[in-house]
């Protein structure tokens, strides 16, 4: 299959960078998730908000729910109440 070639509506092009960005989405919440239990809340919520950036929104919909999630948890350690809620 060609990169140009459609395959379930989609080009193989696009299917590879959204598994890529999937990927990459993961990768930065483990990268929150060490600052959070190093105690370093505003390194996470950086990390979780990138995260939640390059995530596809289909492909990644329960992951970002957990993005959400992790940095609404930072924002009640820094006393933001109102953050954590919009998360």
């Amino acid at each position: 299959i060609t990169g140009t070639q459609k395959r379930n509506g989609g080009s193989v092009q696009d299917e590879v960078v959204n598994v890529n960005l999937d990927m990459l989405s993961k990768a930065l919440k483990d990268l929150g998730n060490a600052e959070y239990a190093a105690g370093r809340y505003h390194g996470a919520i950086s990390l979780y908000t990138y995260a939640i950036d390059v995530s596809h929104e289909v492909i990644a919909k329960a992951n970002r729910a957990i993005f959400y999630s992790n940095r609404s948890q930072c924002f009640i350690f820094l006393r933001q109440p109102d953050h954590a809620l919009a998360d």
